[in-house]
């Protein structure tokens, strides 16, 4: 994939988006807790630092010279996620390999650990390939797209209103507005009734492409 996914679907799991604009999509949160890939402990197989960010990769070469003779050999990088705790993403976001290599023990100017290396070669470039794991860590919603929700649903009433006021926006990432209920059923009601009115109305709104992804949290 060459260029920006639209969406976290398309940057978590490597595949086009449902085209639908009002979509029942899931917040991946689960990994929380999932060790760092970064921690040199964690890379060596001890116990790393929980992680709270995951980063999109695809698929690459990453040569590696084979001893004194200048030869190289390639080793294909699978495409998936790569994960860091929070000390760790605050090197990587600032491009700053050789200071958590220090960090993480090796001597000065070292360029650290060889997976660092794979997953540079690896890593999808430009802004929002940085996906937060924990709510707490997700994009504000910003003023513009709450007043298009808002705006948008006063005009409906009756059982649609109910449905819609239920609902609780949760974050912007990439052009998706996502939107939590703890109901799995008003989901399925928004998306087979209003939801692609709703989804359009906030797109003229807003004057661009936005989405609008429901989704249910039974556990909330």
């Amino acid at each position: 994939m060459n260029q920006m996914p639209n969406t976290p679907f398309e940057a978590l799991l490597g595949a086009s988006a449902p085209t639908a604009d009002v979509r029942a999509e899931t917040m991946h949160f689960e990994s929380v807790g999932k060790s760092c890939d970064f921690c040199v402990d964690g890379i060596l197989g001890a116990t790393a630092q929980p992680a709270v960010w995951a980063y999109p990769c695809g698929e690459a070469v990453h040569k590696v010279a084979m001893g004194e003779s200048g030869a190289t050999m390639d080793f294909p990088i699978k495409a998936g996620l790569w994960y860091a705790c929070e000390r760790c993403h605050r090197y990587i976001k600032g491009n700053g390999w050789s200071a958590l290599a220090k960090t993480m023990g090796y001597p000065e100017g070292h360029a650290g650990h060889d997976a660092w290396q794979a997953f540079r070669v690896a890593r999808k470039k430009g802004p929002g390939y940085a996906w937060p794991l924990v709510p707490s860590k997700t994009p504000d919603v910003y003023p513009a797209a709450a007043n298009a929700w808002r705006d948008t649903v006063a005009e409906y009433d009756g059982k649609a209103r109910e449905a819609l006021d239920s609902v609780e926006l949760v974050t912007v990432i990439l052009g998706t507005l996502y939107a939590r209920t703890d109901v799995e059923e008003t989901v399925t009601y928004l998306r087979e009734t209003v939801g692609p009115d709703v989804a359009n109305e906030i797109r003229a709104r807003l004057g661009n492409n936005m989405f609008v992804a429901l989704y249910a949290d039974t556990a909330a």
